[in-house]
């Protein structure tokens, strides 16, 4: 089997970051350090997957260590600003052989998908927010007492909802078993 790394670029102000498999742990390097994490360290993985409103599905593989902090590995990478490289090809092998060696390491790691629960409760509000903003706009606008200068802020407001809406929707947290996967696939 080849070695299986994934390089990407968190964003545009931080240096690239490469990851890769070795036989007992996650190794990862930027510009300033190299480490590593031992597989059977790994308590929590979270895969939360993302569509911006003018962009490509983002997807962030989240490790939570029993000693705490975490490592994000992201299947996009940021070229300079308004440029970003979809990095699946590598991102999405590196995860599925990642948490078959987190299972066998460590058969209590817990698997996760979908936002964390305090980005969903946050995206939720948001919703529920954009909600109340376009009834009350609606009422205004029958009771003919709409401010025509409230009409571009009710465009951002309306443009939220579809983003807003998919989160919520699909972006729940939930466990999954990495075991039922279809190949090629992650959840999230």
């Amino acid at each position: 089997m080849t070695e299986l790394v994934h390089t990407f670029r968190p964003n545009v102000f931080s240096s690239e970051r490469s990851f890769r498999l070795g036989p007992d742990s996650l190794i990862w390097k930027d510009a300033q350090r190299e480490d590593r994490l031992d597989y059977g360290e790994i308590a929590t993985l979270n895969i939360a997957s993302m569509t911006p409103p003018f962009g490509k599905p983002q997807s962030r593989c989240v490790l939570h260590p029993h000693s705490g902090g975490k490592i994000v590995l992201q299947s996009t990478s940021y070229k300079r600003p308004g440029i970003v490289e979809d990095c699946s090809a590598s991102y999405v092998p590196m995860v599925r052989e990642l948490m078959q060696r987190i299972m066998v390491a460590n058969p209590q790691a817990t698997f996760m998908a979908g936002q964390p629960w305090a980005m969903w409760c946050f995206w939720l509000i948001i919703l529920i927010a954009n909600a109340l903003i376009l009834l009350l706009a609606l009422i205004l606008a029958l009771t003919g007492e709409f401010p025509l200068p409230a009409a571009a802020a009710l465009m951002i407001v309306v443009a939220g909802v579809p983003l807003s809406w998919r989160v919520v929707r699909h972006g729940r947290p939930h466990p999954f078993d990495p075991r039922t996967l279809k190949e090629g696939e992650l959840p999230g």
